[in-house]
């Protein structure tokens, strides 16, 4: 009877184990869960926050630098020169000088405006001033079928990156184009405001031209990651499209917006342990927690069944 009597406290006190260690996994669960839900979407919140306020960054940069090419493509002076010019009525060497002097001007005007190039619809370079342009005669290719400003791409130069916008010049008469500018912007400072951004958020915040194919991703931080095009969709505008990829052996968050008007998307990249750092270590925890106290519950099961067997 007494043999029988052990087995049934044996058969009980590990049934009860049992019993006690899923009712744990379920408490576990029903709390994590929630709390799981809630940091994700926070998470991913914050994630958009910072594409949508980058983005908003961008196009005030855009914006700006539209207007100051507008402005000075728009100058009646500087526009009548260049029309008598176009209309053989004065030689390139009459109208050089003026030119010259009032471009200088509207370069010095500007802090983020490096270098103005001024060229007819048949791609002759007309004027210069500040820094020159590499390959002119390719970007007039790419240009001279536009009908309105546009940003042509993001150049490279002496350790530098600048901007090239196109803007188109019309006649006074017949509003037709007649010439175009292209226009160099510094984009350190608006590359000094992603960095700061992407510090602030831990991530990696890049621009992605998209000249007929995805070719390159300007990256804040100097790294050029090796992401391939087909990661980076041209989604609709405004929409936020995210997207896990390995890098390096390494899993990333991937999300990225469509700038309007541009032949940018805005990029952020965050590693995974970055972004749900947070969330492993809440589980991690909890699960020592719970076998913490599953373990004394045991030793306390045991203190009972020693004492009950004595």
């Amino acid at each position: 009877m007494q043999g029988r009597g052990m087995k049934k406290i044996k058969r009980l006190y590990l049934y009860t184990s049992l019993f006690f260690m899923l009712s744990l996994i379920c408490v576990y669960f029903v709390l994590f869960i929630p709390t799981y839900t809630e940091i994700k979407a926070q998470k991913s919140k914050a994630l958009n926050y910072t594409l949508q306020s980058t983005s908003l960054i961008l196009k005030h940069y855009l914006s700006s630098i539209t207007s100051t090419s507008a402005q000075i493509a728009s100058r009646t002076k500087a526009k009548d020169l260049t029309e008598s010019y176009i209309t053989q009525k004065k030689s390139i060497n009459e109208i050089t000088p003026m030119l010259e002097k009032i471009l200088t001007a509207a370069l010095d005007s500007s802090e983020s405006l490096k270098g103005i190039t001024r060229i007819s619809q048949s791609g002759q370079r007309i004027v210069s001033v500040g820094q020159a342009i590499p390959n002119l005669n390719h970007w007039y290719k790419k240009s001279k079928n536009l009908e309105h400003s546009k940003v042509l791409s993001v150049i490279y130069m002496s350790g530098k990156r600048y901007l090239l916008l196109y803007m188109p010049i019309k006649n006074t008469a017949f509003s037709q184009i007649m010439s175009s500018d292209l226009a160099l912007f510094s984009v350190s400072q608006l590359y000094a405001e992603l960095k700061n951004i992407a510090i602030q958020r831990e991530s990696t915040i890049g621009i992605y031209m998209s000249n007929g194919k995805m070719s390159r991703l300007y990256s804040t931080d100097d790294k050029l990651f090796n992401i391939k095009a087909p990661n980076i969709k041209q989604g609709r505008q405004g929409e936020i499209e995210s997207q896990v990829i390995m890098l390096d052996n390494q899993s990333y968050i991937l999300s990225h917006l469509a700038i309007k008007n541009t032949p940018w998307v805005l990029v952020t990249l965050v590693s995974s342990s970055t972004m749900y750092g947070e969330l492993q270590w809440i589980f991690y925890f909890n699960v020592v927690v719970l076998i913490a106290i599953f373990l004394l519950f045991i030793a306390g099961l045991y203190v009972l069944f020693i004492k009950v067997n004595k």
